[in-house]
């Protein structure tokens, strides 16, 4: 049985920022684009994106194509950022086979090295993916290498963000990267380091939350359960197994390789729960 009906389905509270409720402008949470024209609702609008992980990555290309002016919040910055693809090998593979394959510290020395030489001249991992897709290609992968570089972000330590959707963004439609928010005016937001940027929409990228498992619960069917002895003990059964797995999806660190419950063997596994 393959589980791919992931957990967080609860849209994380938008931050009650200084000056928030003063801002004449919109201020909306990814979840609400569900459906939405992208064109209709961010044309010719200056957008601000809090928030610097999957969603917001793919979020800030899809706004910066049609809207006036954008500009990207991150408290923290991006993850370590690396792209989709490794040559044909999905990047979710390539992060995993550096978490288990090489011990520390010489997992932490060889990204090191393997970014700054992509920062150079973007080296085996990427090269065959520019060359094919052109010179602001190249710059955008060097500009990954370089903010890892930069931040220290090696990916057998750090959380991974395996899109290079927000620096085609900053690339290719001049999009702004700000730290921080501190406090927003009437019309714009301005910044932990002082800096400043007018706009219409500030569009939150802070996921969501909420440990959801409806889909390993059956019926309750209580009145079964007092008049029929054999289905109320198949029925407490069924519940331990229940709270055990729950217990073992809470954190994909309890699984093996992060997918299988240890408890249930190979029978089961789970994709997508981080």
């Amino acid at each position: 049985v393959v589980i791919c009906t992931g957990t967080n389905q609860i849209p994380k509270p938008i931050p009650s920022w200084p000056g928030v409720h003063d801002f004449t402008g919109t201020v909306m949470h990814s979840s609400e684009l569900f459906n939405l024209s992208f064109e209709r609702a961010f044309a010719n609008k200056r957008v601000l994106l809090v928030g610097l992980g999957e969603t917001a990555s793919d979020v800030s290309l899809a706004v910066a194509k049609v809207a006036a002016a954008t500009a990207i919040s991150s408290r923290a910055g991006p993850g370590v950022v690396v792209p989709r693809y490794f040559e044909d090998t999905p990047g979710d593979s390539m992060m995993c086979r550096a978490f288990y394959a090489l011990p520390e510290p010489a997992a932490s020395k060889f990204w090191a090295y393997a970014f700054a030489s992509g920062a150079r001249f973007v080296g085996t991992f990427y090269r065959s993916r520019s060359e094919a897709n052109g010179a602001d290609e190249t710059e955008i992968l060097r500009t990954a290498a370089r903010l890892n570089v930069a931040r220290g972000a090696v990916p057998n330590r750090d959380f991974g963000t395996k899109n290079t959707s927000f620096l085609e963004a900053c690339v290719r439609h001049n999009t702004a990267l700000y730290p921080d928010i501190a406090r927003f005016t009437s019309t714009s937001v301005t910044f932990v380091d002082g800096s400043t940027f007018e706009c219409d929409v500030v569009l939150v990228n802070n996921g969501y939350t909420g440990r959801n498992f409806a889909v390993f619960d059956g019926d309750d069917d209580s009145e079964s359960r007092q008049t029929d002895v054999a289905a109320g003990t198949r029925a407490f059964w069924e519940d331990q197994i229940q709270q055990q797995l729950r217990h073992e999806l809470s954190d994909v660190r309890k699984m093996h390789l992060n997918m299988y419950p240890p408890s249930f063997g190979g029978g089961i596994s789970v994709h997508g729960f981080a």
